[in-house]
């Protein structure tokens, strides 16, 4: 991951811890930065389209699946 996707990776991180909810028009709305709400989502659309995480691939070194 490049430095633009660890960034959009860990607000998303951020806006789904505070409004609790996978609706991409809330997160979107709670993302931090100056960019329209539409501009957001679009963002989201593209990170989630582009980047499949898979679920081991970031589990801390000693830790089980």
């Amino acid at each position: 991951m490049n430095l633009a996707n660890i960034k959009c990776f860990s607000m998303l991180l951020a806006a789904l811890c505070v409004v609790q909810t996978v609706c991409l028009s809330k997160l979107a709305g709670a993302l931090d930065g100056n960019a329209s709400r539409e501009s957001s989502i679009r963002r989201i659309q593209h990170f989630m389209a582009q980047k499949v995480l898979r679920s081991g691939q970031y589990q801390a070194s000693g830790s089980r699946p």
